[in-house]
C-alpha cells in the first residue's frame, strides 16, 4: 500500500471517528485526491463562497485554516486538507494507465507537485447523496485551484480537471456523473468483448460484468452504463435473478458469480437470454 493510500485511509478514519462520536447512525464516506500543479495551499476563505454560489453546496458551519477546511452540511462532514507533496509515483502511473477517458493522463498526472485530500462523511444519507456532495466540493476545488485532475483511490478513478467539471455540471440537468463515481473497464479476449464496473459496492450492490460477448466494446460498455445508471437513479439495487433489457430489446439474466477476470470479486454477470 502506497504512502498516499495509507494517508488517505488514516485521514478518512479520523473523520469517520469524529462523526461516529456524535451519532450512532451508520456512516457512509468517500474520499479523493486533487492533483495540484504547484505546491501551494488554496485560499479556503475565497473558496467557500464559490462552493456555495457556483455549486449550490449548503454550508451550515465551517472551520477554515491555512491548510485545512472543515464543513458541516445537513449531517455531512467535509474535510479538505492540503498536503505539500505529490502522490507516490508508482500509484499515479498505475492510475494513469487505466484512465481511458483522460488521453494525456500518463504525461500530465505525474507532473503534479502537491495534493488536496478530500473526505465526505454522511450519517444516514443515501450513498448517492454523499457522492453528490463529494462531486460538488471536488468540482469547486478543481475550478478554484491550479489542478491537473482528481483521483478516487477506492475505485482507481483518475480524471482530468475539465472532464470532471463537465461531468459534475450534469447534476444541474438532473443527470448523475457516473464516470466520476464508478470505473467502467473493458477489454477484448480472443476477439470477444468483456466489460465490467468497479465501485457499485459503495452504492449497496455487486458490480456488473459482461464476459466474452461478440458485441463491440462500445456496445458492451453501453449496456453496463445504462444498467448502472438505472439502479443509481432509482435507488433500487440490481439483484441476482433480475432481468435487464438493453435499449435494443436484448434481455440479460443477472447471475451472481466469482469474476473470471477481476481477482477475488463476486459480480452480477449479465448472461444473454
Amino acid at each position: 500500500m502506497s504512502r498516499i493510500t495509507c494517508f488517505l485511509f488514516a485521514f478518512l478514519f479520523g473523520v469517520v471517528q469524529a462523526a461516529v462520536a456524535q451519532t450512532a447512525v451508520p456512516m457512509r464516506a468517500v474520499s479523493g485526491v486533487v492533483l495540484l500543479r504547484e505546491a501551494k495551499a488554496p485560499d479556503f476563505h475565497a473558496l467557500l463562497p464559490a462552493l456555495r454560489k457556483d455549486w449550490g453546496f449548503v454550508v451550515d458551519s465551517s472551520q477554515l485554516g491555512d491548510k485545512k477546511m472543515t464543513l458541516y452540511s445537513g449531517g455531512l462532514t467535509v474535510v479538505v486538507q492540503y498536503v505539500n507533496y505529490p502522490m507516490a509515483p508508482a500509484e499515479v502511473r498505475s492510475a494513469a494507465e487505466g484512465a481511458w477517458l483522460w488521453g494525456t493522463a500518463r504525461e500530465e498526472a505525474p507532473r503534479h507537485q502537491a495534493q488536496l485530500t478530500l473526505a465526505v462523511v454522511g450519517a444516514g444519507q443515501a450513498p448517492v447523496t454523499v457522492y453528490k456532495a463529494y462531486t460538488r466540493v471536488a468540482a469547486a476545488l478543481l475550478e478554484n485551484t491550479r489542478a491537473y485532475g482528481i483521483y478516487l483511490p477506492r475505485h482507481y478513478l483518475l480524471h482530468s480537471r475539465d472532464f470532471f467539471l463537465e461531468a459534475a455540471r450534469q447534476m444541474n440537468r438532473d443527470e448523475l456523473p457516473l464516470y466520476c463515481w464508478v470505473y467502467f473497464g473493458m477489454f477484448q479476449l480472443d476477439g470477444l468483448s468483456c466489460a465490467y464496473t468497479y465501485g457499485l459496492d459503495d452504492f449497496g450492490m455487486l458490480d456488473l460484468e459482461i464476459v466474452r460477448t461478440p458485441k463491440s466494446l462500445a456496445e458492451a460498455h453501453a449496456i453496463l452504463y445504462d444498467a448502472a445508471r438505472e439502479t443509481l437513479r432509482s435507488g433500487k439495487p440490481w439483484q441476482e435473478g433480475a432481468v435487464i433489457e438493453s435499449v435494443d430489446g436484448e434481455k440479460f439474466l443477472l447471475r451472481r458469480v466469482r469474476s473470471p477476470y477481476i481477482e477475488n470479486r463476486e459480480m452480477l454477470q449479465l448472461q444473454k437470454l
